[in-house]
């Protein structure tokens, strides 16, 4: 491998390197923001209600009891007045009006009776569950005040990541239509396989890159790399790696952030790219990819 070739191998890694590392920090970053956004929610606590019903059985008791007094008050009434009509009068509105009326009022009546009995029970229960909403409040604001800086030190991660690859792109070594972590992975693996040694021409990594689209040996769509992650591992080495390692550290790190409130995963992670990013800014300033940029320099726009 010549000294052309070793310089432009070593731009792609760190090409790709930042491409991973936003990847894995989007998504640590899109998971932690759910989970802020979903914590502290509070619920409006409402107080129950007694379902407390009358008895059909106590009404129609009653409405038989009524009518049965006022049949016999309309024979007493029959027999003084000597009337059959008042007699029935009587006995058709005891039955359709007096009866039902009383029937319900007694019904009525034990509801409000049992209602009144069930107040201290739902009165109870409301009271324990406006303690049980305040502690789950407590409980969740204590976690999201832990995880709100675990999203800030990504969100400083991702930044300064984003600043490195645009400045890395900004040279104008990869043409534009390249520039994401599928590509860049697949330019990577050919140079350091060994089947390729530039960017360009008819043996060129873009001209390979485009013939295995064409013939459906890789795939070019993240959203189905993900789903196929363990398809692709011997078509596309580099960036299964690239995927499964973030994936890997963003589940580890979430995983226990989740379940202790801190992730050493995460600070690990956060400590040494950032560390990483304050170098490769110091080397950018040298101008290490010079003679990529003078090669390729047709995309430069520094």
């Amino acid at each position: 491998m010549n000294e052309d070739t070793k310089a432009l191998r070593d731009y792609l890694l760190e090409v790709l390197h930042c491409e991973k590392v936003i990847y894995m920090a989007k998504q640590i970053k899109t998971k932690l923001s759910e989970d802020i956004n979903e914590l502290g929610k509070v619920k409006e606590m409402v107080r129950g209600v007694s379902t407390a019903k009358g008895s059909i059985g106590l009404g129609i008791f009653v409405w038989f009891a009524v009518v049965a007094v006022m049949i016999i008050l309309a024979g007493v009434v029959g027999l003084l007045f000597n009337s059959e009509g008042v007699e029935l009068a009587i006995m058709l509105i005891s039955v359709w009006v007096i009866g039902p009326f009383a029937g319900r009022r007694a019904s009525d009546s034990l509801k409000k009776r049992r209602e009144a009995a069930d107040q201290p029970r739902i009165e109870g229960e409301y009271q324990t569950a406006l303690r049980r909403e305040a502690t789950r409040l407590e409980n969740e604001n204590r976690q999201k005040a832990l995880l709100q800086p675990q999203l800030n030190n990504i969100n400083q991660l991702l930044s300064s990541t984003e600043k490195i690859l645009k400045e890395l792109y900004g040279y104008g070594i990869i043409f534009p239509k390249y520039r994401s972590l599928i590509p860049v992975a697949m330019f990577a693996e050919y140079i350091e396989s060994g089947r390729c040694s530039d960017l360009q021409g008819h043996e060129g990594a873009y001209n390979i890159f485009e013939n295995e689209l064409r013939l459906n040996r890789i795939i070019n769509k993240m959203e189905v790399v993900i789903e196929r992650l363990d398809s692709i591992q011997q078509t596309q080495y580099m960036l299964y790696d690239a995927v499964t390692e973030s994936n890997r550290i963003a589940a580890a790190g979430l995983g226990e952030l989740h379940e202790m409130g801190k992730s050493a995963a995460l600070t690990a992670m956060y400590t040494k790219e950032s560390a990483r990013n304050s170098k490769t800014l110091v080397e950018l300033n040298r101008d290490p990819y010079g003679t990529l940029r003078t090669k390729y320099g047709q995309y430069y726009h520094g």
